[in-house]
């Protein structure tokens, strides 16, 4: 589990150095008009041997130390610890339950190994807390047949918890000697404090006497690893601060307000969609690019804090700016102008999503600020990778679509992170 600023993919060079590789089946069609068909034979690196981890990933810029990791992993093995495998027939004859309980512990194991090989001490920290609360499950599952474990004491135990983070939220001061890192911090509390205090998710509905204790161990143990993981975020931050670091809370809200002001504007100019909007992979890409655009606002003119608005307007103003690029060389080229013929276009649009992805860390002011932003973009080509692993053979063309929309629309909002970051940096006044 290792910090580093620029995380490096093994595919990048595959995925850029071997369109050469790539071919397709009936190039030009059939001579009966039948659609193009595009080979997956030509894209399998692509999908296999954890191509798709991201190639950006979430970092705080606050000192995790590898003491608190291991401290946690401590806690994901003791829960573990609890359950016996393989569980006992007699005592769990229903064999769904010993599955549910047995996946759970299995989750567990699995966001324990990737924390092991996290890129950052963030995601570390964040596949740990998953770990626990998929582990707390199954230990409380195990606890309500040996122990006779009731709903009653684990939700007292989430009540605790979020007592606690209702305590920290409510003397949350926003100090720094630097209003962007000070952004990026309290953008990260206030996130975890939200959902620690959401009781949106707490809807069990279980058959099961003891699944309904084992999501309840659930929902206990992820208040509890947000409350603690925060506080120690917290504390870690205002030990760094030097004794007479300013208060950014006027800042950082006067610039969201700023921001806010201006996406507002932006989305009032949006133009109407086309009537056709969603017809073929031009369409559902200037449509997705555009509802992206319009709801990012809201995320910077109505946020549960000033921190997460000024850090989610980096993206929002990518949002606009990937939007109106897209619609405009769909205006110029007409509607096949993304779409692909075979499977070296594919790759070609890949590439060119990771190619702007690192290109906008590089170039960017402020790399934490475009982090978040280029995480997400991250993320979209991930999915996109596994979108891709579901098909084999020859595969008509329009199947595609959906991946290379993802890796269009990645490529075209990372290409404007750079100047999203610079116009969020003016506005606070960095």
């Amino acid at each position: 589990m290792t910090e580093q600023s620029t995380p490096t993919r093994r595919g990048f060079l595959a995925a850029v150095g071997a369109s050469a590789l790539a071919g397709c089946s009936g190039l030009d069609g059939s001579r009966d008009g039948s659609e193009t068909t595009v080979s997956m034979y030509h894209l399998r690196d692509v999908t296999e041997d954890g191509e798709s981890d991201p190639i950006v990933v979430e970092s705080v810029p606050v000192p995790i130390e590898q003491s608190l990791l291991d401290e946690r992993l401590r806690r994901v093995s003791a829960l573990l610890q609890r359950v016996p495998t393989p569980l006992d027939r007699e005592r769990i004859p229903n064999g769904v339950i010993r599955e549910r309980l047995l996946r759970a512990a299995d989750d567990a194991s699995t966001s324990s190994q990737r924390a092991r090989s996290a890129r950052t001490r963030l995601s570390a920290l964040q596949a740990l807390s998953r770990a626990r609360e998929r582990a707390r499950y199954a230990a409380a599952g195990w606890a309500y047949v040996a122990e006779n474990r009731r709903v009653s004491a684990l939700r007292s135990a989430r009540r605790r918890a979020v007592d606690d983070a209702r305590a920290l939220r409510s003397t949350l001061a926003y100090r720094g000697d630097d209003p962007i890192r000070a952004a990026l911090v309290y953008a990260r509390l206030e996130r975890n404090l939200d959902v620690a205090l959401d009781d949106s998710t707490l809807h069990v509905n279980e058959s099961s006497p003891l699944l309904t204790v084992a999501a309840w161990g659930e929902h206990a143990e992820t208040a509890r690893a947000l409350a603690d993981d925060t506080r120690y975020l917290h504390d870690q931050y205002t030990d760094s601060l030097s004794g007479d670091a300013p208060d950014v809370e006027d800042t950082l809200a006067a610039a969201a307000e700023t921001l806010a002001t201006r996406l507002r504007d932006r989305r009032a100019e949006l133009p109407p969609e086309p009537t056709e909007s969603g017809d073929g992979l031009g369409g559902r890409l200037r449509y997705r690019l555009r509802d992206d655009a319009e709801s990012s606002v809201q995320r910077v003119s109505e946020p549960d804090g000033p921190a997460r608005a000024v850090v989610a307007a980096v993206a929002a103003i990518s949002n606009f700016e990937a939007y109106d690029q897209v619609r405009t060389r769909l205006a110029e080229d007409g509607a096949d102008a993304y779409r692909i013929a075979d499977a070296s276009e594919v790759r070609e649009r890949r590439a060119r999503a990771l190619r702007a992805i690192r290109r906008a860390l590089d170039e960017s002011p402020r790399p934490a600020l475009v982090r978040p932003a280029l995480a997400d973009a991250a993320m979209a080509v991930s999915l996109a990778d596994e979108s891709l692993a579901r098909h084999s053979g020859d595969v008509r063309a329009s199947r595609l679509d959906d991946p290379v929309r993802r890796y269009v629309a990645a490529a075209a909002r990372a290409r404007n992170a750079p100047a999203a970051c610079r116009a969020v940096i003016e506005a606070v006044g960095a």
